[in-house]
This record gives structure tokens, sequence and C-alpha cells, in this order.
């Protein structure tokens, strides 16, 4: 009797730590957040599209064939103790081979003014913009190579100005939030080439 309890022990502790295994390394929270989700829900900020919904798909014209504009964006709900805003967009389901970390940087920009409401479809906001993972400045448009890629929008409001220079990596720029991060909100969404053959 005392062996089986000991095997269902065994048993269970096994079904857990793969379940946080498998979470940890396939769940659709970021990777990297900067506030607990206590203190997110003391606020009320939001990143919404009109273009697309919450995981959903992305139109093509803001993709890689499309004509490499950037979707519209609203920020809503900014608190008033921010003192500016960032903006990050990556892709975190690079095939490992491209990208060991499985992340794939397409928009980054911070010290965006706290009254930005928004960033129209083509604009250039307000800002400082970095560089993404190919290098170039500015937005890259969503461009799986494989299958149906997931695409986050995380706007962050953050307690300070960045004394960050153009061009600097996602690194960098967390590097310099850390201890800044107010709240965070963030946008989901997908797009897969091979649905649009």
């Amino acid at each position: 009797m005392r062996n089986l309890a000991l095997l269902l022990g065994a048993v269970v502790l096994v079904t857990i730590l793969t379940g946080s295994y498998y979470i940890l390394h396939n769940s659709d929270v970021p990777r990297r957040q900067f506030v607990s989700a206590t203190r997110m829900a003391l606020y009320d900020m939001e990143i919404t599209s009109s273009s697309f919904q919450m995981n959903g798909s992305i139109p093509t014209e803001y993709t890689c064939e499309g004509d490499g504009r950037n979707p519209p964006l609203s920020f809503i709900g900014v608190p008033e103790e921010a003192r500016s805003l960032a903006l990050v967009m990556y892709d975190p389901d690079v095939p490992r081979n491209l990208r060991p970390d499985g992340n794939w940087d397409h928009w980054l920009i911070w010290n965006m003014p706290t009254d930005t409401k928004g960033i129209y479809s083509g604009e250039t906001p307000p800002g400082v913009l970095g560089s993404g993972t190919g290098g170039r400045v500015g937005y890259q448009g969503p461009c799986p190579p494989d299958k149906e890629h997931r695409y986050y929008f995380v706007l962050y409001a953050l307690d300070a100005m960045l004394d960050l220079k153009e061009g600097a990596s996602r690194q960098a720029l967390e590097s310099a939030m850390a201890g800044h991060v107010v709240t965070q909100a963030e946008l989901v969404g997908r797009y897969n080439r091979e649905a649009n053959k």
C-alpha cells in the first residue's frame, strides 16, 4: 500500500513538473513581463487596433506581403503618473534555428508623449525608434517562414523618459525600462503566409 502511495505521488510530481515546463515554454504570456498581473489590474490601460481583434488575423497589407505599413493602434487609459510610453512588437514563434531565443523584434519605439492616443496606419509616431532583429529601424511587418505566428504589440507606461539613442536593440530598451514600468498592456495578432497563398 505504501509503495502504491509513493508511486502515485511520483506520478503526480512528474505531471506537475511536465505541465509547468509546458506552460513556461508554450504560454501566450510574453516572455518578459515587467509588472505583476496584480499591479496591472490597478490600471485600465489598453492597446487596440481597428484592423484586427485580440488574437485575430493581421491583414496582409500590414505584413511583408503588403506595402510595409504598420496597422493602426489606439492607446486607452494611460496612467497619470506616466512620463513616457514605449511600444515593442515581437514574434515569439520564430524557429530556434533562426533565433535561439525564439524572438524576432519587429518594432521598437520609446519616449512617446503620454498624450499619444495611438498610431495611424503608416505613421511614424513621435518618439525614438529602435532597431529590430533584422537591423532595420522602424516597422517590420509579419513574415512567418513556416506557419502561423503570434505578434505581440506591448505598450508600456513609464515613469521616466529614457536616455537611449535611436537604433538601440530590444535588450538595451528592456534594460533601460527596468524599474520604470508603471503598467503595460498588450494586443496579439496572428499571421500565416501559407493561408494567404
